[in-house]
């Protein structure tokens, strides 16, 4: 590996590097980024033109950013001069990150010029032809090119405009469906899949000043262990401590405190038992998870890289689902009417759409939404009876939901759609469900199962 200060005084232009007389150590970890990007020799000759005050906006946003910093840090307490594989990841997702809100942003402004002069010439090149005593020729077709012109710039505005929002939404919206994520916006997006976990049995967590990784293992539905992913854990300082739960004990709280990273947590069980709290005091906020519905944590979702980024939970009630990523989404439960009375379908070639009836703790009618579009040539529904619960959900998949069986505890059934896509399964570990969540737009994108008793 190349020493960093040479790869980046090459780099770098001279007055660039003025910049970071008071940030030598986040001037090594950019420089690193630059040594291990694998760039061809186009990449070098783009890079080399870039100007001195292009090269210090980059830098002084890499430099400011919480894990260059934290970065920084661990370089100066271990007086290391090199880079390992996890921090050189991390510094390269900054800058990447850094330079395509750039690219965004200079071509929003470099579009609007162009539409705002195109639109300009358009509508001079057509008053000078309107009001010319003989109509030239060369004239009107400057003014329609122009027009042209600026339509073309326009749409590529609207392009761009599009590109900045779906750029600053969350990067895994899915995880919306799930509850609240508190911490920073670092890391690259993780979720559980808890879809046949029936308990967590042990947690172990790496801290020091902040909760650097998670990693949880499960029971299933047969009772077998699996073993789960580990979250963060880029930084490998700090401390590990694992704590197993009572084959009936599980997490109802998961709080802490947080900032640009999860500083510290605490997990509370059904038995009064309090695990933590791990990590520092820092932070500027707290936080507190709880399942919105239902009443067990089984798993986590939230942004990670060196350390944990950003943390919510998964609970019992929410599985991956099943189907494409299209739509936006919904979630169908509600604690103040949580008995299905009557269930919807629309379909043809795919599900249409989904509408839950309900009633309330007075026993009555509250009229649910439809999710999906008013297409499809076939409309089914089937009211439940008293007692009468979803005991079995199938169905087939692939970018949208082709088909879609829901069967009940009275062998009643309701069927829609058509044999395109796979076919799925939704377990339901002999519970009953008592809402939806999932995907739609003209179809049914994706469709799980929540609220489950």
């Amino acid at each position: 590996m190349q020493n960093a200060v040479e790869v980046f005084e090459n780099a770098v232009p001279a007055d660039a590097l003025k910049l970071l007389i008071d940030s030598p150590l986040a001037a090594l970890n950019f420089a690193q980024r630059i040594d291990n990007i694998g760039m061809t020799e186009n990449d070098v000759s783009k890079i080399s033109s870039i100007t001195t005050q292009q090269w210090q906006d980059i830098i002084t946003r890499a430099i400011a950013n919480e894990d260059i910093k934290r970065i920084a840090t661990n370089l100066n307490n271990s007086s290391r001069l090199t880079l390992s594989d996890d921090e050189e990841a991390t510094i390269k997702n900054v800058v990447v990150d850094i330079l395509v809100q750039l690219g965004l942003w200079s071509g929003l402004v470099i579009s609007g010029v162009i539409a705002i002069v195109g639109i300009i010439g358009a509508v001079a090149g057509l008053i000078a032809a309107l009001t010319a005593s003989t109509i030239v020729v060369a004239t009107v077709v400057a003014a329609v090119a122009s027009l042209i012109v600026a339509i073309l710039a326009v749409l590529a505005l609207i392009g761009l405009i599009i590109a900045i929002i779906v750029y600053y939404l969350p990067s895994d919206i899915a995880l919306s469906v799930g509850t609240p994520m508190f911490g920073g916006g670092g890391g690259s997006p993780f979720a559980d899949d808890v879809t046949n976990m029936t308990s967590i049995k042990r947690i172990k967590i790496r801290h020091s000043s902040f909760v650097l990784s998670i990693q949880t293992d499960w029971l299933d539905a047969s009772g077998n262990e699996v073993k789960g992913s580990l979250h963060g854990g880029g930084w490998t300082d700090g401390k590990e401590d694992m704590f197993e739960l009572e084959a009936d004990e599980y997490i109802t709280k998961v709080a802490g405190r947080y900032g640009a990273y999860i500083d510290r947590i605490s997990f509370f069980t059904n038995k009064g038992r309090v695990f933590g709290p791990y990590g520092g005091s820092g932070g500027t906020d707290e936080f507190v998870l709880q399942p919105k519905y239902g009443k067990k944590i089984l798993g986590f979702q939230g942004r990670a890289a060196s350390a944990i980024d950003a943390l919510g939970i998964r609970s019992e009630i929410y599985g991956s689902g099943h189907g494409g990523n299209g739509g936006v989404p919904f979630l169908d439960y509600s604690s103040d009417a949580p008995k299905i009375l009557k269930i919807t379908l629309r379909g043809g070639i795919y599900v249409d759409s989904i509408q839950i009836d309900r009633k309330d703790s007075s026993n009555n009618p509250v009229p649910g939404k439809r999710y999906g579009g008013s297409g499809g040539t076939k409309e089914v529904s089937l009211t439940l009876e008293e007692g009468e619960r979803i005991t079995k959900i199938t169905g087939r998949a692939g970018d949208y939901i082709n088909k879609l069986r829901i069967e009940t505890s009275k062998n009643n059934f309701i069927e829609c759609g058509e044999n395109g896509g796979e076919p799925f399964e939704i377990p339901l570990n002999g519970k009953f469900v008592t809402g939806f969540w999932g995907r739609s737009d003209v179809y049914l994108d994706k469709i799980g199962i929540c609220g489950l008793i």
